[in-house]
Protein backbone atom coordinates (compact mmCIF):
# COMPACT_ATOMS: atom_id res chain seq x y z
CA UNK A 1 0.00 0.00 0.00
CA UNK A 2 1.54 3.86 -0.86
CA UNK A 3 -0.25 6.92 0.81
CA UNK A 4 -0.73 9.97 -0.80
CA UNK A 5 -1.73 12.12 2.23
CA UNK A 6 -4.46 10.70 4.05
CA UNK A 7 -5.58 8.84 0.53
CA UNK A 8 -4.24 5.11 0.24
CA UNK A 9 -4.01 3.56 -2.77
CA UNK A 10 -3.26 -0.84 -3.51
CA UNK A 11 -0.33 -1.28 -6.06
CA UNK A 12 -1.91 -1.19 -9.43
CA UNK A 13 -4.36 1.90 -8.94
CA UNK A 14 -3.84 4.89 -10.67
CA UNK A 15 -3.68 7.76 -8.71
CA UNK A 16 -6.91 10.43 -9.61
CA UNK A 17 -6.25 14.03 -8.48
CA UNK A 18 -9.55 14.46 -7.82
CA UNK A 19 -9.75 11.92 -5.10
CA UNK A 20 -6.55 12.65 -3.20
CA UNK A 21 -7.83 16.08 -3.11
CA UNK A 22 -11.41 15.05 -2.29
CA UNK A 23 -10.28 13.01 0.67
CA UNK A 24 -7.49 15.03 1.54
CA UNK A 25 -9.53 18.03 2.30
CA UNK A 26 -12.45 16.45 4.07
CA UNK A 27 -9.77 15.28 6.46
CA UNK A 28 -7.85 18.36 6.63
CA UNK A 29 -11.65 20.34 7.26
CA UNK A 30 -11.76 18.46 10.71
CA UNK A 31 -7.31 18.44 11.64
CA UNK A 32 -6.69 20.52 13.81
CA UNK A 33 -9.45 23.03 13.09
CA UNK A 34 -11.58 23.09 15.59
CA UNK A 35 -9.19 24.14 18.41
CA UNK A 36 -7.38 26.27 16.58
CA UNK A 37 -10.44 28.63 15.83
CA UNK A 38 -11.98 28.13 18.66
CA UNK A 39 -8.57 29.16 20.16
CA UNK A 40 -8.91 32.46 17.80
CA UNK A 41 -11.87 33.35 18.33
CA UNK A 42 -11.47 33.22 22.12
CA UNK A 43 -8.35 35.37 21.45
CA UNK A 44 -10.30 37.51 19.59
CA UNK A 45 -12.86 38.11 22.46
CA UNK A 46 -10.30 38.34 24.94
CA UNK A 47 -8.90 41.79 22.63
CA UNK A 48 -11.58 43.12 22.14
CA UNK A 49 -12.42 42.81 25.78
CA UNK A 50 -9.09 44.39 26.92
CA UNK A 51 -9.41 47.14 24.70
CA UNK A 52 -13.04 48.22 25.74
CA UNK A 53 -12.31 47.66 29.11
CA UNK A 54 -8.45 48.41 29.72
CA UNK A 55 -9.03 48.07 33.95
CA UNK A 56 -9.56 44.33 33.23
CA UNK A 57 -6.04 43.96 31.92
CA UNK A 58 -4.07 45.90 34.10
CA UNK A 59 -1.23 44.37 35.97
CA UNK A 60 -1.31 40.99 33.50
CA UNK A 61 -1.85 42.01 30.04
CA UNK A 62 0.68 44.83 28.48
CA UNK A 63 -0.81 45.48 25.12
CA UNK A 64 -3.20 43.89 22.96
CA UNK A 65 -2.67 43.95 18.99
CA UNK A 66 -4.83 43.42 16.34
CA UNK A 67 -4.11 43.64 12.60
CA UNK A 68 -4.48 42.35 8.76
CA UNK A 69 -2.10 40.52 6.85
CA UNK A 70 -1.45 39.67 3.52
CA UNK A 71 -1.64 35.21 3.91
CA UNK A 72 1.53 33.42 2.51
CA UNK A 73 3.22 36.20 0.85
CA UNK A 74 6.55 35.74 -1.23
CA UNK A 75 9.50 36.40 0.36
CA UNK A 76 11.55 33.72 2.02
CA UNK A 77 9.43 31.36 1.33
CA UNK A 78 7.48 30.75 -2.35
CA UNK A 79 4.12 31.69 -2.23
CA UNK A 80 1.08 28.99 -2.61
CA UNK A 81 -2.24 29.96 -0.83
CA UNK A 82 -3.81 33.49 -1.31
CA UNK A 83 -6.04 35.90 0.48
CA UNK A 84 -5.92 38.14 3.69
CA UNK A 85 -5.35 36.79 7.35
CA UNK A 86 -6.78 38.00 10.40
CA UNK A 87 -4.02 38.82 13.35
CA UNK A 88 -4.52 38.92 17.05
CA UNK A 89 -1.69 39.04 19.46
CA UNK A 90 -1.86 39.70 23.92
CA UNK A 91 1.53 40.61 25.34
CA UNK A 92 2.00 40.48 28.85
CA UNK A 93 4.06 42.17 30.90
CA UNK A 94 7.15 40.91 31.25
CA UNK A 95 8.45 39.12 34.31
CA UNK A 96 11.24 39.76 36.67
CA UNK A 97 13.27 36.46 36.16
CA UNK A 98 13.16 37.77 32.43
CA UNK A 99 15.57 40.47 33.36
CA UNK A 100 18.44 38.83 32.54
CA UNK A 101 17.12 37.91 28.47
CA UNK A 102 16.46 41.85 28.06
CA UNK A 103 12.99 41.86 29.74
CA UNK A 104 10.77 40.70 26.74
CA UNK A 105 7.28 40.12 27.29
CA UNK A 106 5.55 36.57 26.89
CA UNK A 107 3.40 37.34 24.00
CA UNK A 108 0.76 34.80 22.15
CA UNK A 109 -1.25 35.53 18.93
CA UNK A 110 -3.26 33.97 16.37
CA UNK A 111 -3.15 34.23 12.91
CA UNK A 112 -6.65 33.39 10.95
CA UNK A 113 -6.56 32.88 7.18
CA UNK A 114 -10.29 34.10 5.55
CA UNK A 115 -9.56 32.29 2.58
CA UNK A 116 -9.32 28.30 1.57
CA UNK A 117 -7.75 26.60 1.25
CA UNK A 118 -5.96 28.36 4.54
CA UNK A 119 -3.19 27.94 7.22
CA UNK A 120 -4.24 28.75 10.99
CA UNK A 121 -1.52 29.19 13.17
CA UNK A 122 -1.15 29.91 16.88
CA UNK A 123 2.13 30.74 18.20
CA UNK A 124 4.04 31.63 21.52
CA UNK A 125 6.98 33.26 22.58
CA UNK A 126 8.92 36.59 23.38
CA UNK A 127 8.40 39.78 22.12
CA UNK A 128 11.62 42.90 22.31
CA UNK A 129 10.60 45.98 21.92
CA UNK A 130 13.91 48.87 21.23
CA UNK A 131 12.82 52.83 21.58
CA UNK A 132 14.19 54.22 18.13
CA UNK A 133 13.34 57.94 18.67
CA UNK A 134 10.27 59.81 19.53
CA UNK A 135 7.98 57.44 19.76
CA UNK A 136 9.24 54.95 16.86
CA UNK A 137 9.67 51.61 17.79
CA UNK A 138 11.16 48.01 16.44
CA UNK A 139 9.52 44.73 17.97
CA UNK A 140 11.51 41.29 17.55
CA UNK A 141 9.67 38.32 18.28
CA UNK A 142 11.07 34.47 18.54
CA UNK A 143 8.78 31.60 19.60
CA UNK A 144 6.59 28.83 18.36
CA UNK A 145 3.77 28.02 16.18
CA UNK A 146 1.33 25.51 15.84
CA UNK A 147 -0.87 25.29 12.98
CA UNK A 148 -4.16 23.30 11.65
CA UNK A 149 -2.61 23.10 7.87
CA UNK A 150 -1.06 20.57 6.00
CA UNK A 151 2.22 18.68 7.62
CA UNK A 152 1.10 15.31 5.50
CA UNK A 153 0.99 15.45 2.06
CA UNK A 154 3.74 17.02 -0.44
CA UNK A 155 1.58 18.23 -3.19
CA UNK A 156 4.75 20.15 -4.58
CA UNK A 157 6.48 16.41 -4.87
CA UNK A 158 3.53 14.94 -5.93
CA UNK A 159 2.72 17.94 -8.75
CA UNK A 160 6.43 17.18 -9.56
CA UNK A 161 5.79 13.61 -9.91
CA UNK A 162 2.59 13.78 -12.11
CA UNK A 163 0.71 12.02 -9.01
CA UNK A 164 -1.32 15.39 -9.79
CA UNK A 165 -1.55 18.05 -12.04
CA UNK A 166 -2.76 20.86 -9.94
CA UNK A 167 -2.37 21.51 -6.15
CA UNK A 168 -3.97 24.74 -5.91
CA UNK A 169 -6.38 22.92 -3.88
CA UNK A 170 -3.88 21.48 -0.85
CA UNK A 171 -2.95 23.62 1.96
CA UNK A 172 0.36 24.42 1.87
CA UNK A 173 2.87 21.74 2.81
CA UNK A 174 4.92 22.69 5.69
CA UNK A 175 6.00 19.53 7.23
CA UNK A 176 5.71 19.66 10.34
CA UNK A 177 2.50 20.59 12.84
CA UNK A 178 4.98 22.82 14.88
CA UNK A 179 6.91 25.45 13.52
CA UNK A 180 9.57 28.35 14.61
CA UNK A 181 8.04 31.92 14.26
CA UNK A 182 10.25 34.93 13.77
CA UNK A 183 8.97 38.54 13.48
CA UNK A 184 10.39 41.90 13.02
CA UNK A 185 7.64 44.98 13.42
CA UNK A 186 8.41 48.55 13.20
CA UNK A 187 5.44 50.78 14.42
CA UNK A 188 4.78 54.34 15.83
CA UNK A 189 3.05 55.28 19.12
CA UNK A 190 0.81 58.49 20.24
CA UNK A 191 -1.71 59.74 22.19
CA UNK A 192 -1.79 60.55 25.69
CA UNK A 193 1.06 58.39 27.28
CA UNK A 194 1.87 56.84 23.76
CA UNK A 195 -0.54 54.15 24.93
CA UNK A 196 -1.63 53.66 20.80
CA UNK A 197 0.41 52.20 18.17
CA UNK A 198 0.46 51.58 14.50
CA UNK A 199 2.78 49.69 12.57
CA UNK A 200 3.92 47.51 10.02
CA UNK A 201 5.05 43.71 10.69
CA UNK A 202 6.53 41.00 8.39
CA UNK A 203 6.92 37.19 10.16
CA UNK A 204 8.16 34.30 9.41
CA UNK A 205 6.99 30.45 10.01
CA UNK A 206 9.73 27.10 9.14
CA UNK A 207 10.65 24.37 10.52
CA UNK A 208 14.34 25.52 9.59
CA UNK A 209 15.72 21.48 9.07
CA UNK A 210 15.76 21.27 12.63
CA UNK A 211 12.21 20.38 13.77
CA UNK A 212 11.49 17.65 10.86
CA UNK A 213 14.70 17.36 9.05
CA UNK A 214 13.81 14.48 6.73
CA UNK A 215 10.54 16.74 5.22
CA UNK A 216 10.32 19.76 3.06
CA UNK A 217 11.26 23.11 4.78
CA UNK A 218 8.95 25.23 2.77
CA UNK A 219 7.59 28.10 5.35
CA UNK A 220 5.49 30.39 5.33
CA UNK A 221 5.20 34.45 5.32
CA UNK A 222 2.92 37.34 6.43
CA UNK A 223 2.61 40.97 5.94
CA UNK A 224 0.58 43.41 6.80
CA UNK A 225 -0.24 46.57 9.47
CA UNK A 226 -1.42 46.32 12.88
CA UNK A 227 -3.01 48.44 15.79
CA UNK A 228 -1.69 48.11 19.36
CA UNK A 229 -3.40 49.41 22.75
CA UNK A 230 -0.57 49.40 25.43
CA UNK A 231 -1.81 49.36 29.31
Amino acid sequence: MRRYGDFTRSKGDTPNANRIGTTYKTWMTFRGQTVIRHTSLALLLAASTFIASPASAEGIVDEVIIGVLQHDIDLIASEHEDGLAINAELRFTSPKFLGWLGAPRPTVGLTYATDSPGTDTAYGGLTWSIDIWEGFYTDLFFGMSLHNGNDNFDHFAALSAGTITNDSGFEKYLGCAVLFREAVEIGYRFGEAEKHAVSAMVSHLSHGEMLCSDTRNAGMDHWGVRYGYKF
